[in-house]
């Protein structure tokens, strides 16, 4: 029998003739547990009766009949309500299921499951799980250190736990990881894989099939995230899922990737928003977010992406005390926002100013920039280590303040020298610390 006609079928059998028997009851659960088992997006959209874009169902089935499944989107395309159905899907058709369910923080979790789970799966979008949840068949607990939605009637449940060394002890026939790029790699690998187990259904239990190794289920495992940089964990995860999907492995590997058109393409967001959100973005940060394209070096390259953006974190910043903060530590005698000064270094005070008589009170177009940066020997003495330390803005306008502020910082930095107005240096540390050297 194919698709069409076991759906017309079911469709057609509004009125009985006759009871059904034992038997054929038996057989008929059969089939059609099979049968939704195998296609979770005809179970969502038949069974659970919800609408689903033409995508969400191709995804919906991927992760149905796949061991590992990678879904790599661009924003607005609904990632964290499919995690949402794949999950209840799981539980419905698989009794004793146990899903853990990971996000970045409890915060975030917490958000997952009111807005998608709560008030979307068993509130709006579903009369079948609004039923259930209105009759106490699922019920979602909120606690502390996890999130919890119990399926009564079958014993499964979905537990939400944020990304830290304590969500250690679970176990889990499924393991899906929201947004899965911000997790961390050691804590994914250390705590939430290790919580693989087989799902023990009632019938393995039983003399005759506990020992048949053909009966014991995988455990699934579901990664959905947008992009980001090539050299971040999720890339190579993504790369190792691409390559099993065309080998030949004894694990069932799908992926699935989008970007904006496709949330366009189904009235998921307007071209116009879309628009006014990349007028506001860069031009790496657009295709990053909206165009779901990973940034990172061309093949070959001498520097990488992943040294330039280490280098752009400063560890030990300089960050200024407020009033209060230097009233009361400076009496003290404590000077906790910055380190102590090195032998042999120096601090600069570098500032560029605007011209107060082409700025308006309420324009932004020019402002007064003041950086701090040191220079010091390192350990071999065989070159300076130079350092942007800190970097502020002041309108054009505000004259009298950034005069203040300059006299503030020189002072809390311990700075050696002010450099004024020192045209195309200014801007460039590396530049602005040359000159100060040649001077």
């Amino acid at each position: 029998m194919t698709l069409e006609e076991l759906i017309m079928e079911k469709k057609k059998r509004t009125k009985r003739k006759r009871r059904l028997t034992k038997d054929e009851r038996k057989r008929q659960v059969r089939d059609w547990c099979t049968f939704y088992r195998r296609n979770w997006d005809i179970y969502a959209v038949e069974r659970l009766k919800i609408n689903l874009k033409m995508f969400q169902r191709l995804v919906i089935h991927l992760i149905g009949v796949s061991d590992i499944f990678y879904l790599m989107c661009s924003r607005g395309l609904s990632k964290t309500f499919m995690a949402a159905l794949a999950a209840f899907i799981e539980c419905l058709l698989y009794p004793n299921s146990h899903i853990v369910l990971t996000a970045a923080t409890l915060k975030t979790a917490k958000k997952m499951v009111t807005d998608k789970m709560q008030d979307e799966l068993c509130g709006r979008f579903s009369p079948v799980l609004n039923w259930m949840y209105e009759n106490k068949l699922i019920e979602f607990h909120y606690r502390d250190e996890e999130i919890v939605v119990n399926f009564k009637m079958n014993d499964s449940w979905i537990r939400v736990l944020p990304a830290v060394e304590g969500s250690r002890g679970e176990r889990a026939t499924a393991l899906i990881f929201e947004e899965c790029r911000l997790l961390k790699k050691t804590i994914v690998d250390s705590v939430f894989v290790p919580m693989r187990s087989a799902r023990v259904p009632a019938y393995r239990t039983k003399p005759e099939y506990e020992n048949d190794k053909r009966l014991v289920e995988r455990t699934k495992i579901v990664y959905l995230t947008s992009t980001r940089y090539k050299h971040e964990w999720f890339w190579t995860s993504w790369k190792s899922c691409v390559n099993n999907f065309f080998a030949q492995t004894k694990l069932v590997y799908n992926i699935f990737a989008g970007d904006i058109l496709t949330s366009i393409y189904h009235n998921f967001k307007t071209a116009e928003d879309v628009e006014a959100d990349k007028a506001q973005m860069s031009d790496i940060e657009a295709r990053m977010e909206l165009y779901n394209e990973p940034q990172g070096e061309i093949e070959g390259s001498f520097y990488t992406l992943q040294m330039f953006n280490a280098n752009r974190v400063i560890k030990r910043a300089f960050v200024p005390p407020t009033t209060e903060e230097y009233i009361v530590k400076y009496g003290r005698g404590e000077f906790p926002w910055f380190r102590d000064k090195k032998d042999n270094e120096i601090r600069a005070l570098y500032v560029d100013f605007a011209f107060t008589d082409t700025v308006n009170e309420n324009s932004t177009a020019d402002n007064t920039v003041i950086g701090c940066m040191s220079g010091y020997p390192n350990e071999n003495k065989t070159r300076f280590l130079r350092n942007c330390d800190y970097m502020e803005t002041y309108s054009g306008s505000e004259k009298d303040e950034s005069l203040l502020r300059i006299r503030e910082l020189f002072f809390y930095y311990d700075a050696d020298v002010v450099l004024v107005d020192l045209h195309r240096f200014t801007l460039n540390p590396l530049n602005c610390w040359n000159v100060l050297r040649a001077s």
